[in-house]
Formats: structure tokens, C-alpha cells, sequence
């Protein structure tokens, strides 16, 4: 039990780590201000990644697309969804979930 929960927290802050090391790299590469930038995120929108990269862009007030089939879009954690559109209103960020067919 006690790996489990270990493993756990540090599959969490290894995704927020990536997601800290991507946004750096946007920055870096990228010139405009992150408020300008689009992040779409292609394939399974429920994993941990995405919802690092869904919650990150609400933070920084980015427009965050989730691409993927709908099957997916509809599994995504509601929870995670309500907490995150409430950053955004705060941020002036912009979700989107868009289904391909």
C-alpha cells in the first residue's frame, strides 16, 4: 500500500514537473505572451498529462483544447473540469473540448 500511494504522488509531481518543462520551452520558443498561445492536446484527453496541461493553462490564462474521440470527451472527470472552468473565469483562459469522428 504504502508504494502504491508513493508511486502515485510521484506520477502527480513528475506530470506537473513536464508540464512546468513545457511551458519553459513555449516561452522560450514562442514570442508572444502565454495569454496568446493555443495549446491543443490530441488523443486520450483523460489522462494525467492532459489534465496537468487542462489545469496549467487555466492558471496562466491560455486557451487549452482537448482533442479527442468522443468516447473520451465524455469519460473526462467532471470534478476536474468544474475546478479548472472556475480558474479559468478567473484567469481569462479558454477550454475547449472538441470530439473528432
Amino acid at each position: 500500500m504504502q508504494e502504491f500511494l508513493f508511486g502515485t504522488v510521484l506520477q502527480a509531481w513528475i506530470t506537473q514537473l513536464r508540464f512546468l518543462a513545457d511551458l519553459l520551452t513555449i516561452e522560450e520558443h514562442i514570442a508572444k505572451p502565454l495569454n496568446k498561445v493555443k495549446v491543443v492536446f490530441c488523443g486520450d484527453v483523460r489522462n494525467n498529462m492532459s489534465y496537468a496541461w487542462m489545469y496549467g493553462c487555466a492558471k496562466m490564462g491560455m486557451h487549452y483544447v482537448a482533442y479527442g474521440p468522443k468516447e473520451l470527451i465524455d469519460e473526462i472527470d467532471k470534478d476536474t473540469v468544474k475546478k479548472v472552468e472556475a480558474v479559468a473565469k478567473e484567469t481569462g483562459a479558454k477550454i475547449e473540448f472538441l470530439q473528432h469522428s
